[in-house]
């Protein structure tokens, strides 16, 4: 496996994807906070407050670039029948499929600790405090990594039982934006207030009534469950780190959502595992 893991990791780091990926997600990271700078400029507002809230927004795509990823790094091996190759030079199954999991995770946790250095020190540089402790900013990160883990747990797990390239490339894509809708609409629901002003017309016009309780409002068991559902699914945890007004759950419950992603990672690694073993590879 040691061999395997060898060919991988150069496989990764010539990989013109990888870099271009790479190198696209950090112009994005110093283009933001450009941006960012003009804005509290044009509206006079403290530098510092946009740059704490949006601290961990380029965070928000980063499941559609590892979906890109792994797609093509795995894919690649079936179109020019690599995988075929190494089961009859006796290689096997398990040390195929974990050693292709573990260069999608590396290669995940490789672009995202570069894009956060960015992000952090040019907003450090250029807006000022991140308004987090050095603790906070640890935890923070061992969220991200374990997501990223995840991250490549799902994609792998699609990309080497689909046995095509473009088959892959399409489910990853699909899971990869419908992970992150169900994020968006799992923290919307759970952000809506649990009452709402009522407004009435008096007098010709629309004037403010009294507070009254919102139906949209999620309460009892099936809080517990969406809220369950935000933080075990990597969508979630995305929209809760990409999302300042949603940063508080992440420090408030950082080992929970590390070993969430754990868990969704051992499943489905376990289970790619027993499938791809079973798999008929033609």
């Amino acid at each position: 496996m040691c061999k395997l893991l060898r060919a991988n990791a150069k496989r990764v780091l010539i990989s013109k994807l990888f870099w271009g990926e790479t190198i696209i997600w950090l112009l994005y990271c110093l283009a933001y906070q450009a941006d960012s700078c003009r804005r509290a400029m044009e509206y006079g507002i403290p530098s510092s407050e946009i740059f704490q809230q949006t601290l961990f927004s380029f965070t928000a795509f980063m499941g559609v670039l590892y979906a890109v990823f792994v797609s093509i790094l795995i894919g690649t091996e079936y179109s020019d029948g690599t995988i075929r190759n190494k089961l009859i030079i006796g290689r096997s199954r398990t040390s195929i499929y974990l050693s292709d999991f573990i260069a999608c995770a590396a290669a995940g946790i490789i672009q995202t600790a570069a894009a956060s250095f960015t992000f952090l020190v040019s907003g450090v540089l250029i807006l000022g405090e991140t308004g987090l402790s050095a603790v906070q900013l640890l935890q923070t990160a061992a969220v991200m990594l374990f997501l990223c883990i995840s991250y490549a747990a799902v994609y792998a797990f699609i990309s080497m039982l689909s046995g095509s390239r473009a088959n892959g490339s399409v489910v990853n894509l699909l899971t990869a934006f419908g992970l992150l809708f169900a994020g968006a609409y799992l923290s919307s629901r759970l952000s809506a207030p649990e009452t709402i002003t009522e407004y009435r017309m008096a007098q010709g016009a629309i004037q403010a009534g009294e507070q009254i309780p919102n139906p949209g409002y999620l309460s009892g068991m099936k809080r517990t469950v969406y809220q369950f559902l935000l933080d075990f699914l990597p969508g979630g945890q995305n929209m809760e780190l990409a999302q300042g007004s949603l940063l508080p759950r992440v420090l408030e419950h950082p080992g929970l959502l590390c070993f969430y992603s754990a868990v969704l990672a051992a499943v489905l690694t376990l289970a790619g595992l027993l499938l791809f073993n079973r798999k008929d590879m033609k």
